[in-house]
């Protein structure tokens, strides 16, 4: 019997450091339980996080091999509470900003099963960071997973 998918879609900013690894680039950083709360003002656009108090914190690290100065591929895990953890890995590209003192970076993960509630999950996650010259890290994601329904896996089918 085939079981439902439920989506569950999340946005986190992580934040933490980025350092070389063995000729790669090696990324950890957490992000606490938040809320991305965007306002369409006369100005344009103007967003920010709420933070949730008390949230347990999600868990990133990541390896980024480079293909060539800009491309690169990632692959990590996310970490939500013990037992529930996200396999991920995707392409992405890295580039200068704007700012001269950070650089900024896109990629979609494909999530790749996991653990715990994440066993067997499937979907995509999108992700917007910047990093800066001393290895300061701050991450955007947004996220729709396709996890078992809970009360399926609880009956066995």
């Amino acid at each position: 019997m085939l079981l439902a998918m439920k989506p569950i879609t999340f946005s986190l900013q992580f934040r933490g450091q980025v350092a070389e690894f063995e000729g790669d680039l090696r990324k950890q950083a957490r992000a606490p339980g938040c809320a991305l709360v965007t306002s369409l003002t006369a100005d344009g656009p103007a967003g920010r996080f709420v933070w949730a108090p008390g949230d347990e914190e999600a868990l990133l690290e990541s390896t980024l091999a480079f293909q060539d100065e800009r491309r690169f591929d990632e692959a990590g895990t996310i970490v939500f509470a013990l037992g529930n953890t996200l396999r991920i890995r995707g392409r992405g590209r890295l580039a200068p900003s704007a700012n001269p003192d950070l650089r900024q970076g896109t990629i979609v993960w494909r999530i790749e099963g996991g653990d715990g509630h994440f066993d067997g999950a499937t979907g995509l996650i999108t992700s917007n960071f910047l990093l800066s010259a001393t290895g300061d890290l701050t991450e955007n994601q947004l996220a729709v997973v396709f996890a078992v329904a809970e009360n399926r896996r609880r009956s066995g089918g």
